[in-house]
Formats: structure tokens, sequence, C-alpha cells
């Protein structure tokens, strides 16, 4: 391996930082809703009627939005990317495994001995 500072750790650590930052995103996204939701209450109380009905159609489609549509496509994208960061350190323990089986073999003049 390179080391956390570059090659596929610093890859991996990139991916887990942006899946991080997606999962994040989700909650923000939702919390920030629900925040636009409790804000309109009182808007919706100061309103009578049509207006009222309007407001709360309106809160309701946005917050359907927001909590079926946007945030579990962020929440896929980070568990997504969690199997990624996974998969690609798995294939970079095979491959370090399989360098040192070779290197072992040939009494340390493998292939790993020119890398």
């Amino acid at each position: 391996m390179f080391g956390s500072t570059g090659g596929i750790d610093g890859d991996v650590d990139a991916m887990l930082r942006q899946a991080k930052t997606s999962s994040e995103t989700a909650t923000n996204l939702q919390n920030s809703s629900q925040h636009v939701t409790s804000a309109g209450v009182d808007l919706r109380s100061a309103s009578s009627g049509r207006w009222a009905d309007g407001f709360a159609d309106a809160d309701q489609g946005r917050q359907t939005v927001v909590d079926h549509h946007l945030a579990p496509k962020y929440v896929a994208a980070s568990d997504a990317m969690h199997r990624g960061a996974g998969g690609y350190q798995d294939a970079d323990d095979a491959a370090n495994q399989e360098a040192n089986r070779v290197s072992y073999q040939a009494g340390g003049f493998g292939i790993s001995a020119q890398i």
C-alpha cells in the first residue's frame, strides 16, 4: 500500500469522506425541510381558507419530495461509496497478498522485488 497520503489508501479515505458528506447532506435536507414546514405553520395559522390549504399542500409536496426522492438518493450514494471503498480495499489486499506470495516463491527476487 502507498500510505494514507496517496495511492489506494488515499483513494479509500477520499471515498469514505465523500460517503459521509453524502449521508450528512441527506440529513441536512430533511432537517431543513422540516424547519421550513415548522415555519410554515405560523403562515398557515395566519391564513385562512384556500390560502391555508395551498400552503399545507405545498409543504406536504416539498416534504414528500425530500423524504421520498432526494434524501434516499443521497443515502443510496453514500451506501454505494462505502461498498466501493470496501471492494477497492479488498482488491488492494488481495494484490498485496499475491505479491508477497510471488516474492516468497522467488526467494525475494520475484515481481515484487522489482516494484
